[in-house]
């Protein structure tokens, strides 16, 4: 195992991310290198470069003194900077404006500037989002109080707010988070929402089967094309998974398929061939599928058929469960769903670990067959 080494961390094969400050900026970025030492001396050189290149930042005093607008500004560029979604930006500009936008001008008509902020300012936030708009007293004011505290330590970087503020807000602790609750649902059910999926919907079928058997993100998966498959005569053997598909922006291949799978996308192919589509998994008129339209229909139709409502990405979670459940090893299981946070998804203790684990078909020898990593084997 690679030394640590402070600002430079490793993702996985030759890439590596940068994190260090010049002139009171954070700067995060992916490069690529050959080992741990040669991504700290860019590291290094970059930072030293920064540090004649970028401008001295303008007066700490008229930082403080900046509005909430400028705030968000650099709160952005930062988010930018540490590489973060869309989505989680958007996420934070909403909070960010329903915060600062729509509460304080309401209830704290005179503080016009980030650095006068003070923890009473934010306990009357929670009581204002818990009795006033109805949210979740629970986990809905933890995810809330967490993005809150995110920006606020970025306002305190870019010179926005003091750090006693950072410490004040000490006193309001995010909630632990509670997982729900797992529902264990047998494989004969499973089995019988696949029928009613590929009956009722077919061009579905296809596609939540896929994610039931491999724990991918629908999103990305929506995302597959006809090219991406690599072919050996009529069997399909591998998924090329785009970078620009994923949410990570890093190509994330299924290495091997098993029977089933190669049967599945070979269907879906024949299925479609009267289309013109470039998609693996499009819907009745060729183009990708909704989001939307999928989430609605499973919503619709799980309950009667498994007894509780589900969406595409449960079936992300239990993937992750049924290997926990399996006794998978998280880094297998890591490279053929494409997350770095497994035990996050799981619905298990961290001390199951082993092998591997299929979801719908029954676990068998699983003691004496091993498994190729982002490989989907049946044993």
């Amino acid at each position: 195992m690679s030394k640590k080494v402070k600002g430079v961390k490793h993702l996985g094969g030759d890439t590596y991310l940068l994190d260090y400050q010049a002139r009171l900026e954070r700067h995060q970025e992916r490069i690529h290198a050959a080992s741990m030492s040669e991504a700290r001396a860019i590291r290094d050189e970059r930072k030293v470069a920064l540090r004649k290149q970028v401008p001295a930042p303008q007066n700490g005093q008229e930082r403080m003194n900046g509005t909430f607008d400028d705030g968000w500004a650099k709160v952005e560029e930062n988010t930018r900077a540490a590489n973060c979604t869309e989505k989680y930006i958007a996420r934070s500009k909403k909070i960010y404006d329903r915060v600062f936008g729509e509460f304080l001008p309401k209830h704290y008509p005179s503080i016009k500037s980030p650095s006068q902020l003070n923890l009473q300012f934010f306990q009357d936030y929670q009581s204002h989002f818990v009795n006033i708009l109805k949210r979740d007293p629970d986990g809905g004011w933890g995810k809330e109080l967490c993005h809150i505290k995110t920006m606020l330590q970025r306002l305190r970087r870019a010179g926005f707010c003091g750090k006693d503020l950072i410490e004040e807000m000490k006193d309001m602790p995010c909630p632990e988070s509670v997982k729900k609750e797992y529902h264990d649902i047998p494989k004969e059910l499973w089995r019988k929402l696949l029928a009613v999926i590929k009956e009722e919907k077919p061009h579905f079928y296809y596609l939540l089967y896929y994610i039931l058997r491999t724990g991918r993100r629908i999103t990305e998966t929506l995302m597959l094309e006809k090219q991406d498959v690599v072919w050996e005569g009529l069997n399909p053997v591998r998924i090329n998974i785009r970078a620009e598909t994923t949410k990570t922006k890093t190509a994330a291949p299924m290495l091997t398929l098993d029977e089933d799978l190669r049967d599945a996308i070979r269907a879906s192919i024949q299925r479609n061939r009267g289309i013109k589509t470039k998609y693996l998994f499009p819907n009745e008129k060729g183009k990708i599928c909704r989001y939307d339209r999928v989430r609605l229909y499973l919503r619709k139709v799980s309950p009667s058929i498994l007894g509780v409502e589900i969406t595409p990405h449960f079936l992300r979670h239990r993937f992750m469960t049924e290997c926990g459940k399996a006794r998978v090893a998280f880094a297998d299981v890591s490279k053929i769903s494409v997350t770095a946070l497994t035990h996050q998804f799981c619905y298990l203790p961290l001390a199951v670990a082993s092998l591997e684990c299929y979801p719908i078909q029954e676990v068998a020898n699983v003691e004496k067959h091993g498994q190729e990593a982002g490989s989907t084997r049946t044993a």
